[in-house]
C-alpha cells in the first residue's frame, strides 16, 4: 500500500510540474459546485413542486438527457479536434460548428417537444418547449463559445466560464424559491431568458477577442461526421452507465434497483477524480506533433498510471469503509454495502480505459473510439438481459465490469496497433528523406564500385587536361 501511495504522489508531482495541477483544481471546483447545485435543486424543487410536480420535471429531463447528448456533446469535441489536432482555421471551424449546433439542435428540439407532449401531458407544451430550446439550442451554443476559449486559452479558463453558468442556474433557483415562485414553468422561463443574454454575450465577446464574426457559416461535411462520431460514442457511455439500472427495473426488481442505484451513486463519486483528470488532459491528446514516435502511447501510459494507482487505493478504502454507508443514506440501504464492494473495481477499470481511448482520438481514430464504446455498451446490455434474471443485481454488476474490462482491453490493443502503424509511417518518411540526401543509398556494392572507378578515371582525365 505504501508503494502505491508513493507512486500516486510521484505522479501527482509530475502533473503539478506540467500545468495539470491548475486544470485539475478548476475541474474539481466545477464538479463540486455542480454537485452542490444538483443537491440544492433537488431539495428545493422537491419541496416546491411536490411528488407529482417533481415527477413531471424528472420525466422531462429523462427525455432531455439522451437527446441532449446528441445535440450538445459531439459538436464541441469536433471543434476541439479540428482546431487543435488538424490545425484548421479557427474562424471557419467555429462558424461551421455553430451551424451544426443550430441544425442538430433544431431537429432534435422538434422531436423533444413532440415526445415530451406525448409522455408528459400534465406539463404545458409551452413549458416543455422552453426547456427543450434551453437545453438543445441555447446551452449548446454557449458550449461552442466556451470550447473556442478552451482551444485558445486552455482548459482552466473554459472551466471557469462553465462554472459561472452553473452558479447562474443555482442563483435562479434560490431567488425563485425565496420569492415563493419556484415552478417548472417559472424556472424554465427565467433560465431561458438569462441564458439567452449570457450566451449571446459569450459568443460576441469570444468572437471579438479572437478576431472573427460570430455568425454561422456553411458547415463542413467532415465536421458533421466527426460530431456524429463523438455523439455516438457518448451515447454508448450513457447506455453503459444507465443500462444496468434500467434492466433491473424492467425485470421488476424495484427494491434491488433502488439499492443498486444508491451503491452505484457512491461509486460514481469515486469516479469524479478520474473524470476531472480525463477532462483536463483531453486537450493534450489533441496536440499531435508530426514525426514524433509513441507520443500518444506515452501520454496514455503516464496518465493511466495515476488513475490505476488511485483506483487501487479507492478499492481498498471502499472495502474498509463500506459499512458506514447506511449512516449516510439510511438503514434501509444497508444491503447496498455489499453492492458497493462488488462495484468498486469500476473505478479502476474506467481509469484504465479512458486514456487509451483519448489516445486513439489523438491518432485520428475517432470513429474506432466511438465504435469501441458502442460495441462494449451493447455487450453489457446483452449481459444485463441474460444475467439479471439469473443472478439479480449480481448480474448487473457482472455485465458492468465485464463491459468495462472489455473496453479497457480493446482500447489498449487498438492503441498499440495504431501507434505501431504511425511509428512505421514516421520511420518510412525519415528513411525516404535520408535516401534523398544520399543518392547512392539504394545502390548495391558492385554498382557503387563501378561508380567510384568511373569517378576516379574522370578525375584523372580532368587533371591531365589541366596539366
Amino acid at each position: 500500500m505504501k508503494g502505491l501511495v508513493a507512486q500516486l504522489t510521484g505522479r501527482v508531482r509530475q502533473l503539478r510540474e506540467n500545468g495539470l495541477a491548475g486544470d485539475s483544481f478548476w475541474g474539481f471546483l466545477h464538479e463540486g459546485i455542480g454537485l452542490v447545485a444538483t443537491m440544492t435543486a433537488f431539495t428545493l424543487l422537491g419541496r416546491s413542486l411536490g411528488t407529482a410536480g417533481y415527477g413531471d420535471y424528472a420525466s422531462l429531463y429523462a427525455i432531455v438527457g439522451p437527446l441532449g447528448n446528441l445535440a450538445a456533446s459531439g459538436v464541441p469535441l469536433a471543434l476541439m479536434q479540428h482546431v487543435l489536432r488538424d490545425r484548421e482555421p479557427l474562424a471557419d471551424t467555429v462558424g461551421s460548428c455553430t451551424s451544426l449546433t443550430l441544425l442538430f439542435g433544431t431537429g432534435l428540439a422538434v422531436i423533444g417537444v413532440m415526445v415530451g407532449a406525448l409522455i408528459i401531458p400534465t406539463l404545458p407544451i409551452v413549458t416543455i418547449a422552453m426547456v427543450i430550446v434551453l437545453e438543445f439550442l441555447v446551452q449548446p451554443l454557449s458550449n461552442v463559445a466556451s470550447t473556442t476559449i478552451q482551444t485558445q486559452a486552455g482548459y482552466a479558463r473554459a472551466t471557469q466560464l462553465r462554472t459561472g453558468q452553473v452558479l447562474i442556474r443555482l442563483a435562479i433557483i434560490l431567488v425563485l424559491h425565496a420569492m415563493d415562485n419556484l415552478t417548472v414553468a417559472s424556472l424554465a422561463a427565467t433560465h431561458l431568458v438569462v441564458s439567452v443574454f449570457v450566451t449571446g454575450a459569450m459568443l460576441q465577446l469570444t468572437a471579438r477577442h479572437y478576431g472573427y464574426r460570430p455568425w454561422p457559416r456553411r458547415f463542413r461535411k467532415h465536421h458533421a461526421g466527426t460530431s456524429v462520431s463523438y455523439s455516438i460514442g457518448i451515447t454508448g457511455i450513457t447506455l453503459q452507465n444507465d443500462g444496468d439500472k434500467a434492466t433491473l427495473a424492467a425485470y421488476g426488481y424495484r427494491e434491488e434497483t433502488g439499492l443498486y442505484a444508491a451503491a452505484y451513486r457512491i461509486v460514481q463519486f469515486g469516479l469524479i477524480p478520474v473524470g476531472v483528470l480525463t477532462g483536463a488532459t483531453h486537450q493534450r491528446f489533441l496536440h499531435h506533433e508530426e514525426g514524433e514516435r509513441d507520443q500518444h502511447l506515452t501520454r496514455a501510459i503516464k496518465y493511466a498510471g495515476v488513475t490505476v494507482a488511485y483506483g487501487v487505493v479507492f478499492m481498498a478504502v471502499v472495502l474498509s469503509l463500506a459499512p458506514l454507508l447506511p449512516r449516510l443514506v439510511g438503514e434501509e440501504f444497508r444491503e447496498s454495502v455489499t453492492m458497493v464492494r462488488w462495484l468498486a473495481p469500476l473505478v479502476l477499470l474506467r481509469g484504465l480505459a479512458m486514456f487509451p481511448m483519448n489516445a486513439l482520438m489523438g491518432l485520428g481514430k475517432t470513429f474506432m473510439r466511438s465504435m469501441l464504446l458502442v460495441v462494449t455498451a451493447a455487450l453489457s446490455m446483452v449481459l444485463y438481459i441474460t444475467l439479471i434474471p439469473i443472478w439479480n443485481w449480481k448480474g448487473a454488476v457482472a455485465g458492468t465490469l465485464i463491459g468495462e474490462a472489455a473496453l479497457a482491453c480493446a482500447a489498449w490493443f487498438f492503441l498499440l496497433r495504431y501507434q505501431r502503424l504511425d511509428n512505421a509511417r514516421i520511420d518510412a518518411a525519415q528513411t525516404g528523406g535520408d535516401q534523398e540526401d544520399d543518392p547512392g543509398a539504394d545502390l548495391d556494392d558492385e554498382t557503387m564500385a563501378a561508380v567510384n572507378e568511373t569517378s576516379m578515371h574522370a578525375a584523372m582525365h580532368a587533371e591531365d587536361d589541366r596539366t
